[in-house]
């Protein structure tokens, strides 16, 4: 068995690009046998394709960890780029157009908090009209690195708060947002849209997984000679419940406090006093730009979204 040497050019005549898309799908998938079913081969198969990888590598590539399968140092080298390659190619050779109503594939989206409760819903049940066949596997961006994600071709679409910095990456705002405040119905404090200083009154709790910068409200309150009781720092998840049990308020994209604030127990009220605006931005790689099934993609977010301005 010839062994691929890093000091020498490796001749790829002789070598099989099949071990390559098993090696991406173990990558992916960290079992040897769910690459099995992603590949639709026999698990023996794809053991034999990985062992015949690791002897031309002359590496481990993957060992048992506590979660599956971890990629070895080499292994890792070599996803940096083999991901995005394949990924090229697989865009290369497929048919010019893209008919959605007979597509199976699948497409891979980040999410903030923010998204994946305003924009996230729609999309997949729009989606699921027009396309029943394709597949939306929606992420949490929260603690993933998107930029790199997208440039390694693990995402196709990222919708976030922010545009990223990569020349190799396309972001556009879809729409704005504003804040609002956010209380139980029949709260005591709130008759109506509430000054800086009647929103100063109320125990604030702030939301620890939605990642918007709240500092203008610490600044205003400062300039105001104001200071406000924060009570809590909670997740999105118990928020309603929390906010319906007690007096407390949350300060909150309007478009998220709508979506919490569909429960009867809950109320939104108007802010009195200025905020910055909220960005809802879908961001993609530039070369997938005229990519028809991505244009279909990315037309399907918009579409959903709030205030279409794409």
């Amino acid at each position: 068995m010839t062994r691929l040497s890093l000091s020498e050019p490796a001749d790829l005549g002789r070598f099989d690009l099949n071990l390559l898309v098993v090696f991406d799908a173990v990558l992916r998938e960290r079992s040897v046998t769910r690459a099995a079913e992603r590949l639709c081969l026999s698990q023996p198969a794809v053991s034999h394709a990985l062992n015949r990888l690791r002897q031309l590598l002359d590496d481990r590539l993957f060992v048992r960890g506590p979660v599956g399968m971890e990629p070895t140092p080499r292994a890792l080298q070599l996803s940096a780029v083999l991901q995005r390659t394949l990924e090229d190619l697989r865009h290369a050779i497929q048919p010019l157009g893209f008919d959605p109503g007979a597509s199976q594939r699948t497409f891979r989206i980040a999410v903030n908090n923010y998204a994946a409760a305003v924009v996230a819903p729609a999309v997949i049940g729009a989606c699921r009209k027009a396309a029943p066949g394709v597949r939306l596997a929606i992420r949490p961006s929260g603690s993933m690195d998107v930029e790199g994600a997208l440039e390694r071709g693990e995402l196709d679409l990222a919708v976030t708060a922010r545009s990223l910095g990569s020349s190799r990456i396309t972001s556009h705002t879809l729409f704005m947002d504003d804040y609002v405040a956010l209380t139980r119905r029949e709260h005591p404090g709130v008759p109506g849209p509430l000054t800086l200083e009647a929103f100063a009154e109320l125990p604030r709790v702030t939301v620890s997984s939605s990642g918007d910068d709240t500092n203008f409200l610490d600044k205003a309150l400062d300039t105001a000679g104001l200071r406000q009781e924060v009570v809590a720092d909670a997740p999105y998840l118990s928020l309603a419940v929390l906010l319906a049990t007690s007096d407390m308020v949350a300060l909150l994209a309007r478009r998220f406090a709508e979506a919490v604030a569909a429960k009867p127990a809950m109320m939104i009220s108007d802010l009195l006093f200025p905020t910055p605006s909220v960005p809802c931005v879908i961001s993609w790689r530039r070369h997938l730009e005229d990519d028809p099934s991505h244009i279909w993609l990315r037309g399907m977010v918009a579409k959903a979204a709030p205030d279409e301005r794409y």
